[in-house]
């Protein structure tokens, strides 16, 4: 199920990462917070998944880690 937009700016607020994206420098290690909000501002209401991800790991490394660690279904062929 997909998050509208309004509520990941929600989720943004009442985090207080709405402030917290400074530099998109691929020299300066950004912080979880930082690569949240960066997410948000990112994401758009009709970008593939996959295509996201494949444009923005390297800008989000550890939310790509994550997404890949949780998202991934397991190859089997038993129902």
């Amino acid at each position: 199920m997909r998050v509208p937009l309004c509520e990941l700016g929600q989720f943004d607020e009442r985090c207080g990462l709405n402030s917290v994206v400074a530099a998109e420098s691929t020299n300066t290690r950004l912080t979880i917070k930082q690569q949240l909000s960066l997410y948000i501002l990112k994401v758009k209401p009709k970008t593939k998944f996959q295509d996201f991800w494949k444009e923005f790991s390297t800008e989000l490394p550890n939310l790509t880690k994550l997404v890949q660690r949780y998202n991934a279904v397991p190859a089997t062929s038993a129902l």
